[in-house]
């Protein structure tokens, strides 16, 4: 079953759980694509997220759609919040992690720090609330 947000002639948004993959892969046979194509047979994919994250992920409905959307996302013109809980207590309320990332290839759909070869990533953090119960903090 796929949870729709929106749809129009160009464009259906989804809602994808955690622990689905967006395309298919190596994983699991299951995904967020395949489960739109059933609904909407011209779905064509604009961006994907990791299989353990849950969130919004646009499909285009047609060619020219999927590449205007492309571009948008290339330009960075779209930003993505994410919200995460972290084992531990932060000492810190908000910080930057910037280094570069590539394709775990023996534990994919995993990446890892890779300081030769890997592609820019810079992630913003802060600090939303800790639990000292669960040892745990949440970060947007």
């Amino acid at each position: 079953m796929i949870h729709i947000l929106y749809e129009d002639s160009n464009l259906v948004i989804v809602n994808k759980q955690a622990g689905l993959l967006s395309v298919p892969g190596l994983v699991s046979p299951d995904n967020l694509l395949d489960r739109v194509i059933k609904d909407f047979p011209n779905a064509r994919v604009v961006h994907r997220l990791d299989m353990a994250t849950s969130g919004i992920i646009i499909f285009a409905l047609n060619y020219e759609t999927q590449k205007q959307m492309g571009k948008i996302f290339e330009q960075r013109k779209i930003k993505k919040t994410y919200i995460a809980e972290l084992y531990g207590n932060l000492s810190h309320t908000e910080g930057e992690i910037n280094v570069p990332m590539l394709c775990d290839w023996d534990n994919r759909p995993k990446q890892k720090v890779h300081w030769l070869d890997g592609k820019k990533a810079v992630m913003y953090f802060t600090v939303i609330n800790k639990c000292n119960k669960k040892n745990s903090t949440r970060v947007l």
